[in-house]
């Protein structure tokens, strides 16, 4: 009996020290995959984020070159430099119809709409982004996200020039939920735009996610408990901020590394089990020269 019990002891520390070993080398290597996969997505972030920088670029020019159509088209360049303000906001719906900008303004040599797409009465009123013109002004083009309203425009102004500027083409393009799943789409990542609002507070303007989905966007803690990693990129704005958010959701950055975790889990619990049938066989030939030992001490 009291070999029996020596036996379990002996294998019971084999067992335990072999256990220990497996479940340390499990939560080594487990921690390991966790951070790699948390790094992949910071790593996936920060590409993305090129990227996204380089699709805005390309919109930008594509928008500019739309915006310079307008602007070097003989007939309206003559209505302008004739005060035609009819055949302007004509050629003005025309034109942004054609290339489906959703706001198209005019803007004089002083800072003030001579037309306006958006709306009826705003003649004479002054351009809500002046910075915007300075910048055509010595550039020759420029762009810029700004706010008209509650809504956020991808803005492109260009020179009407008869031979020299004598006005300035204004073409507004929505921020909006459409734009958001295109970038989406493209860069694999949530896309969401937000804005900071009279309280101060961020507030979305537009998603790729659905509109239960966006309650949290604006808590980046929040995010992080949900699961996210978040990359936040301001956007060159002029007046109030305006801003885009890309998240990746480490549940799917996670999902070819829970694989491998649950071949290295089997693995150990395989280890295990051949340890602990090792560990009793080891105990038996451990104790049986004892106990042919202690039976020849009893014959004596």
């Amino acid at each position: 009996m009291l070999f029996h019990s020596l036996r379990a002891r002996i294998a019971l520390v084999f067992v335990v020290l072999m256990l220990v070993a497996q479940a340390a080398a499990f939560l080594v290597i487990n921690s390991v995959i966790l951070k790699n996969a948390h790094r992949n997505a910071e790593e996936q972030l920060s590409v993305a984020e090129r990227v996204f920088a380089q699709i805005l670029r390309g919109n930008s020019e594509q928008l500019t070159q739309a915006a310079s159509v307008v602007a070097l088209d003989f007939g309206f360049r003559e209505a302008v430099a004739t005060h035609d303000s009819k055949t302007v906001a004509s050629a003005l719906r025309n034109h942004g119809d054609r290339v489906h900008a959703d706001v198209v303004m005019l803007v004089d040599l002083d800072g003030k709409l001579i037309a306006d797409s958006g709306g009826v009465g705003r003649e004479g009123m002054a351009f809500p982004f002046p910075k915007l013109i300075r910048t055509v002004a010595t550039k020759g083009d420029a762009s810029s996200f700004g706010m008209i309203g509650p809504r956020a425009y991808q803005l492109v102004a260009v020179p009407v020039k008869a031979p020299i500027a004598i006005a300035w083409v204004v073409m507004g393009f929505a921020v909006d939920d459409a734009l958001a799943r295109d970038l989406s789409s493209l860069t694999s990542l949530d896309v969401s735009f937000l804005t900071v609002g009279d309280d101060g507070k961020w507030g979305v303007l537009a998603s790729s996610l659905p509109h239960d989905a966006r309650d949290a966007l604006t808590d980046q803690a929040q995010l992080a408990a949900n699961g996210y990693a978040t990359r936040v990129m301001r956007l060159h704005s002029e007046g109030r901020t305006v801003a885009v958010l890309l998240e990746r959701s480490l549940n799917e950055a996670l999902a070819p590394f829970k694989r491998l975790q649950t071949t290295l889990l089997l693995i150990t619990l395989l280890g295990v089990l051949v340890s602990s049938v090792g560990s009793v066989l080891m105990a038996r030939s451990v104790t049986r020269p004892i106990a042919a030992l202690t039976q020849f001490s009893k014959r004596i």
